[in-house]
């Protein structure tokens, strides 16, 4: 271990990897003071510049940008009142009414130095489960593996507030298009179409791409005007107080920093749940319990000690078995995949160096960030007041560019666009992605491990319980899918027995888009069953499995949203928590969508280099009704960060059109 740890620091203490230490830091502050974008969507644009790149710098580079982004959605929580990403919702409680009384430095110095010592007590935790964690992947087998697979999709699911059932067909949609391509258990091509492109399957990167930069691209511009409506206050003094006060109230920072790293670990469950849970319980603690909600600085520290405590926690399963902690650490899976590392057992065993350069950089960065961010956080908030069209522009060209430099393929632009229009329906219509994500991460998982697990077996399915840890995660499983009802119970207990048996919010008639959106999930579900009939029986085992089971749980949700009184029988089970209904105009999204396609579309016909001028042009002026010089500009601005990066800088050579390619 002690090797191990040595070897990892001596990768981590080089100049390339300390610079993309800091450079990742910088990042993460930045799209984490950034509402709406956050660790998911950086690392998603980042990860095809690493194409190349040593896997240990681009370790450092993703630490940097993990461990920032945390307290760049502080900074907005607190002066703004708006949380830079979903955890930093606590903040806003008693960080915003601080702001108003002129201690808006007091709490950004509270919230860095909490996210600092949070984060290095959540990698505390993941270190001192290291000794553990090697002893325990030994006795893991094919079976244990299957069943960790839908414990993750399980736990990921009703960990989505009030939408269990959509979590769990949006899991099984995943785990479907992650059975597309080349079979890895019996050799065959399955649901290729005749498509070369498909052999492969649905590539994870661009499918991330897609769901969450792109998606919330289109979100953020439907939504219109800047990232922030509220006056930007730039005036902090009194940082030092705010440091000091953590110090103050150590036992606070400590409960919120175990909070963060044990919730961290449950797969699925990840920061939201973590700081809304460290912030209610130090309420619980508190003898001034009245004071929260109208400045506490206790407030704050609770909810970002437990924020960046998460990541250490949520390491454990992503690094351990393969099974991402939270949305950010899916991607963070794939990004690993990318550069040739196999989390799961075997980086356990055989490379405990790189999990410890990940430790060094995600511990160096809370650091970092923390004094960065005291420095620069009257400038990082002013990046709230960007016009959204602008990031409109900028977002999906880098997105793409970067889509198409992992492989060089115009497949994988396709594939990120058609992800970036399915992920923003997901989001106006509240059909969770996160399930989505760990499916196609988990999909080749599970298949193989059930195919082992059955020879193993001899095919007594029965014998799989004998073995402890199958019957533990079963367990575990059981008692995830029924945390809903059981809430319900207790709620209806709380209020007396007098609350209805369905809640006005579960019994709201579906919106006709979300109709349309089901008759989609529909034809693609049956689709998929018809082609799956003509395969081989072993090769559509697992696939019809997950077909048959989402089309079932697909029923009970159309059931669901039918308010008929089948559907409030499903509610009392499932309860449905609704969203706010008013997401922007649907013709603005539609015109985004043709926008997009139509930036797809000229990519592929006469190349990038030509095309992104043009769109840039083109959307600033009839989009974004900005005068032709000032877009000319802006065009031209892109290009050069394109070219540059790109072309000049690393090499690649973007892909040129069918009808210039030859040129």
């Amino acid at each position: 271990m002690f090797e191990a740890a040595a070897n990892g620091l001596e990768h981590f203490l080089t100049l390339q990897a300390l610079l993309y230490l800091a450079l990742g830091s910088a990042i993460g502050l930045t799209f984490g003071a950034i509402p709406g974008l956050g660790g998911p969507t950086a690392l998603a644009l980042l990860i095809p510049l690493t194409f190349g790149m040593d896997s240990f710098a681009a370790i450092s580079l993703f630490g940097g940008v993990m461990g920032a982004v945390p307290f760049g959605g502080s900074i907005t929580a607190i002066l703004l009142n708006t949380p830079g990403t979903a955890p930093n919702a606590a903040t806003c409680f008693d960080g915003y009414p601080m702001a108003r009384k002129g201690q808006a430095g007091r709490a950004i110095g509270a919230a860095g130095a909490a996210s600092a010592l949070g984060g290095l007590l959540g990698i505390i935790v993941l270190v001192a489960f290291m000794p553990v964690l090697r002893e325990l992947v030994l006795i893991f087998g094919p079976p244990e593996f299957l069943m960790l697979a839908l414990l993750g999709l399980s736990a990921v699911a009703v960990a989505t507030p009030g939408q269990l059932l959509r979590g769990l067909m949006m899991g099984g949609v995943g785990l479907m298009l992650a059975l597309a391509g080349f079979d890895r258990v019996h050799g065959g091509l399955r649901y290729t179409f005749g498509v070369e492109y498909m052999w492969d399957g649905v590539r994870l990167i661009p499918a991330l791409i897609g769901l969450f930069a792109l998606a919330e691209i289109i979100n953020l511009s439907v939504r219109g005007g800047s990232v922030s409506t509220a006056k930007v206050n730039t005036k902090i003094h009194g940082v030092t107080a705010g440091v000091l006060d953590v110090f103050r109230h150590y036992r606070t920072l400590i409960r919120g920093s175990v909070i963060g790293a044990f919730v961290g670990a449950v797969p699925g469950v990840g920061g939201t749940v973590a700081s809304f849970l460290s912030y209610s319980t130090t309420v619980q603690f508190s003898s001034e319990p009245e004071t929260f909600g109208k400045g506490n600085v206790e407030g704050v520290i609770a909810s970002e000690a437990s924020n960046n405590a998460k990541d250490g926690g949520s390491l454990i399963p992503t690094l351990a078995f393969g099974i991402p902690g939270s949305t950010e650490m899916a991607v963070f899976l794939g990004a690993l995949v990318l550069h040739g590392i196999q989390p799961g057992p075997l980086l356990i065993l055989d490379h405990p160096d790189i999990i410890f350069t990940l430790i060094y950089a995600l511990s160096f960065a809370c650091v970092f960030a923390t004094l960065f961010g005291f420095v620069t956080a009257r400038y990082l908030v002013r990046i709230t007041e960007v016009d959204a069209q602008y990031l409109a522009v900028v977002v999906p060209v880098v997105a793409l560019v970067g889509a198409y430099a992992l492989r060089n393929s115009f497949g994988d632009v396709a594939t990120a666009v058609v992800f970036g229009i399915v992920g923003y329906l997901m989001i106006r219509l509240e059909f969770p992605r996160l399930t989505l994500v760990i499916a196609l991460v988990l999909g080749n998982l599970a298949e193989v491990s059930f195919f082992q697990s059955s020879k193993i077996l001899r095919g007594d399915w029965s014998e799989m319980m004998s073995r402890p840890a199958v019957g533990v995660i079963a367990i575990l499983i059981l008692v995830s899918l029924s945390v809903p009802a059981v809430q319900r119970i207790m709620r209806r207990r709380k209020a007396g027995g007098d609350a209805p048996a369905v809640a006005p919010a579960d019994a709201v008639t579906a919106s006709r888009g979300e109709w349309a959106f089901s008759a989609f999930v529909l034809a693609f579900i049956v689709g998929y069953l018809l082609e799956s009939y003509t395969y081989e029986e072993d090769e559509r085992t697992v696939p019809l499995l997950a077909a048959w089971a989402t089309l079932a749980i697909y029923v009970l949700d159309v059931l669901l949203m039918s308010n008929t009184r089948a559907g409030r029988v499903v509610a009392i089970v499932f309860p449905r928590v609704r969203g706010p209904l008013d997401q922007g105009p649907a013709k603005l999204a539609a015109s985004l969508f043709s926008w997009f396609t139509g930036l797809a579309i000229g990519i592929y016909l006469v190349g990038f280099l030509i095309t992104i001028p043009l769109y840039v042009i083109a959307s600033l002026m009839l989009r974004g009704r900005r005068q032709f010089k000032t877009a000319t500009i802006f065009s031209a601005g892109i290009f050069a960060m394109v070219w540059i990066v790109f072309e000049w800088l690393m090499g690649y050579e973007l892909y040129r059109g069918v009808l210039l390619g030859a040129f």
